[in-house]
C-alpha cells in the first residue's frame, strides 16, 4: 500500500490558477525536492472550488516534470494524470492516480504542474474556459520549493512570492534500512538505568528527514511517543526503566512537516533483568561475637536509585518462623535498632529492593544470620566438678561462648541452688 511520502498539507487558504484573472487558463505549478529515492504512484491536491461557463465532464490535469536551471518547472513531462471534475467533492484532497508510477531521486528537484480544461461549447460556438482554486501552505518547507504560475503569453513560470501549494506524494518510498543497535531486537536483560537507545539507518538524510521514536509495555496496546523529529541515530531516556519487563520500540523516519512517516520501523523487543545484588556489611553473614549495644545492620547494593527504589528491612530471631519487617521505604543503607540484642543469640535479617512506582519487591535479598556476644566468655572448652550437698560431684563439659543461661541451669541442678562458675579475667 502506498504512503504519504512527501507532504505540505496544512491548508492554509486558497490560490486561484492565476493572479490576473480567475478565468484565465493558466497553470498553477509546485517545485519540491524528493527526499529520498522513491515510487511516485499518485499526487493529492486541496482544490477549494471551479467555476467557468460549462463544468459538466471537465477535466483538470496534473504533470510531473523537471525543474530547470534556475529551478523552475521543466517542460519534459515525466507522466500525468488527470481526474473528471464531476467526481470531486469540493473542497477537499483531490487524487490524481499517475498514468505511470515513475522513480523519484533523492536530492532531485521536480514539479507539479497542474492545468483546467477548456473546450468549444458548441451552443455559443464559443471556447471557452474554466478556472479553480488549490489550497496553499505558508513557507517554504524543501529545498527550491516554491510555487508558480504560468505566464501564457511568454510561456515562463514566475515564482509566487511566500506561497507553497498544499499536496501530498504518495508512493513507496525506497533504499531505506532501519537496524536497531541497542537494544537488539529480542535482547534480555537490558539495564534499566537511564537507557540509550541507538539504531542505523540507510539512505538517512538529516537534511529532509528526521525520526520519531515510540516504545511500550509490551502489555500496552498503544505506542508512546519518547522522541520526536530528532536527526540523530539515538536517543538517551531521561528516566528509568521498569525492572523485569517487556518492551517494545520502534523508530520511524518522517517528511518534518508530513503527518505520514516516510517509513514505518519494524517492531523490536526487549527486556529488562534484575542487576541489583545485596551484600551485608554489618553483620557480615553467620558473624559471632556481634556486640548487643549499639545494635543496627548495614548493608551495600550495586545498581541501587534512590529515585526508583526503596529498601524493606526484615528481621526475627531463632526459633521464630515469620520475619519482622523493622525498615520500610528506606533509602540509607543502614538501620539502626532502638533496642538492645539478647546476649549470645542467633539472628537473622533480610533487605529486600521495592520499587517505588509499581510497588513491586524488584529484589527479594538473601536470608543472613549472626550470634551475639555472651553475658560469660568460657576459656578454652574443660570438663569441670560440679560439687553436690550430698556429696561427691557431677562433671560437666562448658563451651566457649556457650550460652550463659543454658550453663547456669545446668549448674544449679548439679549443685541445687549453690551457684558455681569458672570466669576469665576482664570479662
Amino acid at each position: 500500500m502506498s504512503d504519504n511520502i512527501l507532504s505540505q498539507n496544512t491548508v492554509t487558504g486558497f490560490y486561484n490558477m492565476t493572479p490576473l484573472a480567475p478565468s484565465a487558463p493558466w497553470p498553477l505549478a509546485q517545485t519540491f525536492t524528493a527526499p529520498s529515492d522513491m515510487t511516485l504512484e499518485s499526487v493529492k491536491l486541496w482544490i477549494g472550488e471551479i467555476g467557468g461557463e460549462v463544468l459538466v465532464d471537465r477535466l483538470i490535469y496534473i504533470y510531473i516534470r523537471d525543474v530547470d536551471e534556475d529551478g523552475k518547472p521543466g517542460i519534459d513531462d515525466l507522466t500525468y494524470s488527470y481526474v473528471n471534475t464531476s467526481t470531486m467533492s469540493l473542497p477537499g484532497w483531490v487524487e490524481f492516480v499517475l498514468d505511470t508510477p515513475i522513480e523519484l531521486t533523492s536530492g532531485t528537484s521536480y514539479s507539479i504542474n497542474a492545468y483546467a480544461d477548456g473546450g468549444w461549447w458548441e451552443e455559443t460556438e464559443e471556447e471557452y474556459t474554466i478556472y479553480y482554486s488549490l489550497g496553499v501552505s505558508a513557507g517554504n518547507p524543501y529545498t527550491s520549493g516554491a510555487a508558480y504560475y504560468a505566464d501564457m503569453f511568454d510561456f515562463t513560470f514566475i515564482e509566487v512570492s511566500g506561497v507553497d501549494l498544499a499536496f501530498q506524494l504518495w508512493g513507496t518510498a525506497a533504499g531505506f534500512t532501519l537496524t536497531p543497535t541497542f537494544p537488539e531486537d529480542a535482547a534480555t536483560g537490558v539495564s534499566i538505568l537511564t537507557p540509550e537507545f541507538i539504531w542505523v539507518c540507510d539512505g538517512f538524510d538529516p537534511d529532509t528527514m528526521v525520526f520519531n521514536v515510540y516504545l511500550k509495555i509490551s502489555t500496552e496496546s498503544g505506542f508512546t511517543l519518547i522522541a520526536e523529529s530528532i536527526t540523530d541515530l539515538s536517543f538517551l531516556l531521561p528516566g528509568n526503566l521498569f525492572y523485569n519487563t517487556d518492551y517494545v520500540w520502534r523508530v520511524d523516519v518522517c517528511d518534518p512537516l508530513v503527518e505520514e512517516p516516510l517509513l514505518i520501523g519494524d517492531e523490536w523487543t526487549f527486556d529488562t533483568d534484575i542487576t541489583l545484588t545485596i551484600t551485608p556489611v554489618f553483620p557480615a553473614h553467620e558473624a559471632t561475637g556481634i556486640k548487643i549495644a549499639p545494635s543496627g545492620v548495614t548493608w551495600g547494593c550495586d545498581d541501587f536509585n534512590s529515585d526508583t527504589m526503596v529498601f524493606d528491612v526484615y528481621f526475627r530471631m531463632f526459633g521464630v518462623t515469620q520475619f519482622t519487617k523493622v525498615g520500610e521505604g528506606m533509602s540509607p543503607l543502614t538501620l539502626a535498632f532502638s533496642d538492645n540484642l539478647a546476649y549470645n543469640f542467633l539472628y537473622f535479617w533480610k533487605v529486600n529492593v521495592r520499587e517505588i512506582a509499581t510497588d513491586a519487591i524488584l529484589l527479594a535479598g538473601d536470608e543472613w544470620n549472626f550470634n551475639t556476644e555472651a553475658l560469660i566468655k568460657y576459656p578454652e572448652p574443660h570438663t569441670r566438678i560440679v560439687p553436690s550437698p550430698a556429696g561427691g560431684g557431677a562433671t560437666m563439659t562448658v563451651q566457649t561462648a556457650e550460652n550463659c543461661l543454658k550453663a547456669i541451669k545446668h549448674l544449679v541442678v548439679a549443685s541445687q541452688n549453690t551457684l558455681w562458675y569458672d570466669y576469665e579475667a576482664g570479662t
